[in-house]
């Protein structure tokens, strides 16, 4: 009995309301998904009377860091420079006695983690989103090597793995298989009130009128990282030869990367190019999903979850994606998207074809995806979820120490 009520005053105990440091490699400069995320983790924190602190690369716009202020989390920022070494970040879990460090976008196998462990004695959440490399190369291997080395070594310092996909998940347990009771799988959430079809055809008839598109012209779109992995030249070459033989349809490209310059050649020397929209980064990705027929996410490798197809299918827009990697866990090939080949233009060729013309698959396609979406991947679920495994990892800490002093407790009463 006596055992019971020390547990039961554990529960209630105010020490196991988590002090957060969320330290994200990331630069927040728009309002994306994962920015939806920490407004929500802080509104959250407000709420449940914890202490989150947001550690970003910098600098940062400087509107969301004056709401996330407002709300009450406290931003510090790591330049590049000051991200290479780890005693900042160790005098700042000291400094706000944090018990709960949440890492996002830090590598699986980031030595930073293991120095920071011999420094500091708090609990480690780590969220992975690394996702599958794209060359498989003899160098590549030996790096493998490597890398699950150190993943071992980590693995023992590492309480919880939040792998944001059961892609992720498999990968963890494949290279570090003694931490699978630490691995728990947490989908990125999205924002649903956000991300989601319009309510107001006028609304809609106003963006398409702003990008010159009139309300009956089709409109493709790519949103995301200007780069090889993502395919984007893919998507160049197949909307090439699309608006030269088939019917005329508007393509949208939003994003940034190392293949700006390409897309601006490809803009610049198309003869179609009033059919082409070179957006850039842009924060109303919403917007553009709610006026978008087809979304292209042709990706060439294994992506951990693939944001924007969930943004896509929660605004009910069908999508054509790479089979590969945590994309197959949201579109789900012939309910909500077609799945192709990876590096197959003609696939992607045939399936935008297919589905420009057939506007019944295409809206019933858009509703089932934003029924998955519902289902799977709401940004309050995740947020709900992510406090209670801060509380269980608190929780558990606390009856250990308990419990250890317990039995200290009855062994000194035994000796007598």
């Amino acid at each position: 009995m006596e055992f019971l009520m020390q547990e039961s005053n554990i529960v209630k105990n105010d020490k196991l309301l988590p002090r957060v440091l969320c330290w994200a490699k990331i630069k927040p400069n728009k309002q994306g998904s994962f920015e939806d995320y920490l407004w929500n983790m802080t509104v959250e924190a407000k709420k449940r009377k914890c202490l989150f602190i947001l550690c970003v690369l910098g600098p940062v716009d400087s509107k969301f860091i004056k709401d996330l202020n407002d709300a009450g989390c406290k931003v510090v920022f790591l330049d590049e420079n000051k991200i290479r070494y780890p005693w900042r970040l160790i005098k700042l879990l000291h400094h706000y006695k944090i018990n709960i460090l949440h890492t996002h976008f830090v590598g699986p196998a980031d030595i930073f983690l293991l120095i920071i462990r011999f420094f500091w004695s708090g609990k480690i959440v780590f969220t992975d989103h690394s996702s599958d490399p794209l060359l498989h190369s003899s160098s590549f291997f030996l790096k493998t090597k490597i890398q699950n080395a150190k993943r071992f070594v980590l693995s023992f310092f590492i309480d919880l793995y939040l792998p944001v996909s059961n892609f992720v998940e498999d990968r963890i347990c494949k290279n570090v298989p003694m931490a699978k009771h630490k691995v728990h799988r947490l989908y990125n959430g999205i924002d649903l009130k956000r991300f989601k079809s319009y309510d107001n055809m006028n609304d809609k008839k106003c963006l398409l009128s702003d990008l010159n598109i009139c309300d009956d012209e089709l409109v493709v779109s790519f949103i995301g990282q200007l780069a090889t992995e993502k395919g984007i030249h893919l998507c160049l070459n197949v909307i090439d030869r699309l608006l030269k033989n088939h019917k005329k349809f508007h393509f949208l490209i939003v994003g940034d990367g190392n293949k700006k310059s390409l897309v601006n050649y490809f803009y610049q020397n198309n003869t179609d190019k009033k059919y082409i929209h070179v957006l850039g980064s842009r924060s109303d990705v919403d917007d553009i999903l709610r006026v978008t027929d087809v979304l292209l996410v042709p990706s060439l490798w294994g992506e951990a979850f693939g944001l924007t197809a969930a943004e896509g299918i929660a605004s009910s827009v069908p999508v054509i994606a790479s089979n590969i990697g945590g994309i197959t866990e949201i579109v789900k090939d012939n309910y909500n998207g077609l799945l192709i080949k990876v590096d197959s233009e003609k696939e992607l060729e045939d399936s935008i074809k297919y589905l420009l013309d057939s506007p019944d698959v295409r809206s019933q396609m858009g509703l089932n995806g934003r029924s998955h979406a519902v289902e799977n991947f709401s940004l309050d679920v995740m947020v709900e979820k992510t406090y209670k495994y801060y509380k269980d990892l608190l929780l558990l800490s606390s009856y250990k120490k308990s419990y250890s002093f317990f039995n200290r407790k009855k062994s000194t009463q035994g000796s007598n």
